[in-house]
């Protein structure tokens, strides 16, 4: 086996076959251990059956940034230590997705027009448009000495 591939986000299942002499199975078990360049290890313990096919379940290691380092197969039966193989194993991620944003500036071509209420006063027989007319108005009328004020009644059986 050349290099060992494991992924980030995709488990795996690594499996060989054994043939032990001397040594119960059911008291035999193998792991894969992995030893990165970072100093950190995992170890996977993994089941033999009677016929010796060994079966190694990995999951995702999404805790594990990509690197690279040495996987080691070894076999403990009856309290005796195997290092059965060694090879290259690289962490990576299997799927890569890229976010390319583009903001396209919007230029728009319109006028912004002031959309305020229109008053008009009719004062006098004279419609006055302008707020300043209408203050200026109210103003002289105020500022009259006779001022007449009329309830609403009044006002309407003077019209």
């Amino acid at each position: 086996m050349n290099k060992l591939t494991l992924y980030t986000d995709k488990g795996e299942t690594f499996k060989y076959s054994l043939t032990l002499e001397g040594a119960r199975t059911s008291e035999t078990f193998s792991r894969l251990c992995l030893e990165f360049e970072n100093g950190q290890n995992l170890y996977f313990k993994g089941k033999i059956d009677t016929n010796g096919n060994c079966i190694i379940n990995i999951p995702a290691l999404r805790n594990l940034e990509e690197s690279i380092g040495k996987a080691k197969i070894e076999v403990i039966a009856e309290s005796m230590y195997f290092q059965l193989h060694e090879m290259p194993v690289e962490i990576k991620k299997k799927i890569n997705v890229k976010i390319v944003e583009e903001i396209e500036e919007q230029k728009t071509n319109f006028e912004i027009v002031e959309d305020k209420p229109k008053v008009s006063i009719k004062f006098n027989d004279k419609i006055v448009n302008e707020k300043e007319e209408i203050k200026k108005t109210l103003n002289k009328k105020s500022s009259s000495k006779t001022s007449e004020f009329l309830s609403f009644n009044e006002w309407s059986k003077k019209k």
